[in-house]
């Protein structure tokens, strides 16, 4: 039997608002993974047992195992509160993932919540690091000056290299031997007070030299041309209008919704009424924005219909 890819997300479920939208990460995984997966959970109280026992069940339907670590921050948090506020909790946590997962885990990828996967992530997870302790996709945004000031605001850096957080590749036997990944991003993050990124900023200082680019392909920012045939690993990176379960801008937030009906979160009433609360904040937010962003909006939706049209007229034919 092969050995088991080691994948970890960072959780703090408070209201059970991302539970439903990790699970819908995990599917996209195993609709396209050979090898069994193992999932580490990063989390607190607020991952409530119900959600963690519809976790399993839904892992041992795919074959696959998951596990949950509890962890418990150092009272005297990191000295930046401004930064903290924010960040969730869920962030922090995968900085404790050298401590809390069993020794005999040697390499480990993290992902966010926001992605959905269309390639075997046994590609990614078996990408050479050529001696490095971190893999990482370097931000698509650090070809743009502006960004680039924001992410080195108040956080000097080497050079223009600059990697995006959202997917992480760990050796956790070198990480483990020459890191101290708490204490080194706690003091990282005091000194990245004021930067619009503070805990991405943090990781590039811990690891500015200790990191191995990889491709780009990996951790890719969707757009209207991505699509569920094209492997990567899709990055929903941004505000929480930008997410899949948010909106219609992209075509890849029909296979967010296909993959939650796959999970203990996707019976019809449950997505019905989640669909709902999407269309009623959308349509909020074209009364309420700048007419440019109606535009935008309204660019948005006749893209979507012309797509459903489509899908209609092949059915016909």
């Amino acid at each position: 039997m092969k050995a088991s890819i080691h994948i970890a997300f960072g959780l703090e479920d408070r209201g059970g608002a991302y539970a439903p939208h990790m699970a819908a990460t995990m599917v996209s995984i195993l609709e396209h993974t050979a090898r069994p997966v193992t999932f580490h959970v990063l989390t607190d109280a607020s991952l409530v047992e119900p959600s963690r026992a519809q976790l399993r069940t839904l892992c041992g339907a795919h074959g696959a195992e998951v596990l949950f670590h509890d962890i418990v921050l150092p009272e005297a948090g990191v000295g930046n509160e401004q930064a903290l506020a924010r960040l969730s909790r869920g962030s922090l946590y995968r900085l404790k993932l050298a401590e809390v997962l069993p020794k005999d885990v040697t390499r480990l990828l993290y992902l966010d919540c926001d992605i959905l996967v269309t390639l075997d992530i046994g590609a990614v997870y078996d990408s050479a690091l050529d001696g490095k302790s971190l893999g990482a996709v370097q931000d698509a945004g650090a070809a743009s000056r502006f960004r680039r000031f924001l992410f080195q605001r108040h956080t000097p850096l080497h050079g223009t290299a600059y990697f995006n957080s959202g997917v992480l590749l760990f050796d956790l036997a070198r990480l483990r031997e020459i890191h101290d990944m708490w204490s080194e991003t706690a003091g990282a993050l005091r000194r990245a007070e004021g930067n619009a990124f503070p805990d991405q900023a943090a990781l590039n200082i811990v690891f500015a030299d200790d990191w191995q680019p990889l491709p780009a392909a990996y951790n890719t920012f969707p757009d209207a041309a991505s699509r569920v045939d094209v492997p990567a690993v899709y990055h929903f990176a941004g505000g929480p209008g930008n997410k899949p379960w948010a909106t219609d801008k992209y075509p890849l937030s029909d296979y967010y919704w296909h993959c939650r009906a796959q999970t203990p979160w996707g019976d019809p009433a449950a997505l019905a009424l989640a669909k709902a609360q999407r269309t009623q904040a959308l349509e909020d937010a074209v009364l309420t924005a700048p007419i440019g962003s109606r535009k935008a909006f309204l660019r948005n939706v006749l893209r979507r219909l012309a797509r459903e049209a489509k899908a209609v007229w092949d059915m016909m034919k």
